[in-house]
């Protein structure tokens, strides 16, 4: 059998950690805003995106946790 070839994963790297400053971003966003209506949701959501970014960053980083 033959060894697989490394995949190129810096593009994918590259936007993951794009959507993790985003992410980061909406949560600095939700921590300044004063109405309870509008932070709650940012922060939930941003919360949310930085923790998705960093397990596709730990998926990416190890290629046996990838689903084949």
């Amino acid at each position: 059998m033959l060894p697989e070839e490394p995949q190129d994963i810096s593009g994918q790297v590259r936007q993951a950690l794009k959507a993790g400053a985003v992410s980061a971003l909406l949560v600095y966003v939700g921590t300044r805003i004063g109405t309870r209506f509008l932070s709650w949701p940012l922060l939930a959501v941003g919360g949310f995106l930085v923790v998705m970014t960093v397990y596709t960053l730990v998926v990416l980083w190890k290629p046996e946790w990838q689903a084949r």
